[in-house]
């Protein structure tokens, strides 16, 4: 299986969000919101020298969960060798 190598997370209120991000775990954002075509910044989670993965926070494209709804949360890549052969 591959490595996990990118992470997305879906959020009504993106500077709430970078805010929250930012504070709690020191992230910070690149704006990739051309290149993505909607609110969409790139999360970088730390030092490029050390393990980890980077990610995004994402304009949520639907309404949020309703209260005790199932987890309605985040999307993962993983990269492989090679797509076809799997």
């Amino acid at each position: 299986m591959g490595r996990l190598v990118h992470f997305e997370i879906h959020v009504d209120d993106m500077e709430r969000a970078k805010n929250f991000y930012g504070e709690v775990f020191g992230w910070r954002f690149e704006d990739w919101s051309e290149y993505a075509g909607m609110p969409y910044f790139g999360a970088v989670t730390g030092d490029e020298n050390e393990p980890g993965i980077n990610g995004a926070l994402m304009k949520r494209q639907s309404p949020p969960p309703e209260l005790n709804q199932p987890l309605n949360a985040f999307a993962c890549t993983l990269g492989v060798e090679d797509f076809d052969s799997i």
